[in-house]
């Protein structure tokens, strides 16, 4: 069951199910630091095909006149949230050495 005030969506083919999921910034998971690099990399590789997914979703939707500014919107910012994610876990795993 969605949580209060927000609507369910239901997938289609042109638009995957997990990209209606409920997912937000609260849910991209946070992971400390001291994680182990495998969890760390397999992270990665998931955001990454989210991003990847949500790219070519926003394209479709370029291509036909969208009936919904608002969800175009709502992909991009996540999408700009994901590729964040995927930067911050990146420079956790390989840090900025001292000069």
């Amino acid at each position: 069951m969605p949580p209060p005030g927000t609507a369910q969506r239901s997938a289609s083919p042109r638009f995957p199910a997990r990209l209606f999921s409920g997912a937000g910034p609260h849910t991209i998971g946070v992971m400390m630091p001291t994680e182990n690099p495998e969890l760390l990399r397999s992270r990665i590789h998931a955001l990454q095909v989210e991003h990847r997914d949500l790219d070519e979703v926003i394209s479709r939707l370029a291509a036909v006149p969208p009936q919904d500014q608002l969800l175009v919107r709502r992909l991009k910012k996540r999408k700009l949230q994901l590729k964040d994610r995927i930067t911050l876990l990146e420079r956790m795993l390989e840090p900025d050495e001292p000069a």
